[in-house]
């Protein structure tokens, strides 16, 4: 089950936005608050602020407000306090309203506390055996840094791995976290994580062979809210090598013209 579309619903804003995310543009990781403001009832705002990578963020203004190691992205609450970590900051805007993506748990209610663990855990999963091992092959596809060939095999065996990993747990669901039929913040998170890497080498082979993650990447891309924060989310036509040129170097996404809540 997939849930609609939540309109936009005039007047839901404390003032110009609820809150702010900044980081550089077509920043994966801030897709993910972006996504689960959408889904909250009703949506809230978040305004989108782009910033100079390698220059905005170096300040000790930065540091000692928004990342004490100056890393995208960041969230300015609703207390008007900065965070960082983006499943930190996707959680924390699913607990302002209500929301489908991460209900939350009354206590003592033993089932609903299982089904938040079992979003956590595949929360947890793609940041650790995903975007943090694969990261350094990613960032040299894109050609934003020279990382050695034989550190970019190890990231490729290990994309390959947790694909496997993650074929085989959607083979008999549709969506990662409970029963697997209702899509979550497991789902958003975890197809962020991988909308750059699908774009960059998850071509005809993989796509072919890792059946499963096809169909769940698809299915998660076309619901109208995540479209409309990460744009297509194109799977790659030929894988890009290092040594070549890095097709689409926009990223995973297509998005538009950047508005609130709606997408950076």
């Amino acid at each position: 089950q997939i849930a609609p579309p939540r309109a936009r619903i005039a007047g839901c804003s404390r003032g110009p936005a609820d809150m702010e995310v900044t980081a550089y543009k077509n920043n994966a990781r801030a897709y993910k608050c972006l996504v689960a403001a959408r889904f909250a009832e009703p949506p809230l705002e978040i305004t989108f602020t782009e910033l100079q990578m390698g220059a905005d963020n170096k300040t000790q203004e930065y540091a000692d407000e928004k990342h004490p190691l100056n890393k995208v992205p960041a969230l300015k609450t609703l207390e008007g306090d900065w965070m960082f970590e983006s499943n930190a900051m996707a959680r924390y805007v699913c607990a302002q309203r209500p929301n489908a993506l991460y209900p939350k748990a009354e206590p003592g209610d033993a089932a609903a506390a299982q089904a938040l663990a079992d979003m956590d855990q595949w929360m947890d999963w793609f940041a650790t055996e995903v975007d943090a091992p694969v990261r350094p092959w990613k960032l040299a596809l894109k050609k934003k840094a020279e990382t050695p060939e034989a550190e970019c095999k190890a990231a490729e065996g290990a994309f390959d791995k947790a694909l496997a990993a993650l074929d085989a747990h959607l083979a008999s669901r549709t969506f990662l976290a409970a029963e697997g039929d209702e899509m979550s913040l497991a789902d958003v998170c975890g197809f962020c994580v991988l909308v750059d890497m699908m774009a960059l080498v998850y071509d005809k082979a993989r796509q072919g062979k890792y059946v499963n993650v096809t169909r769940w990447f698809k299915t998660v891309r076309a619901h109208p809210d995540v479209k409309a924060v990460c744009g297509e989310g194109r799977l790659a036509k030929k894988a890009a090598t290092v040594g070549g040129a890095a097709p689409a170097a926009k990223g995973g996404a297509k998005p538009a013209k950047p508005q609130k809540a709606k997408q950076p």
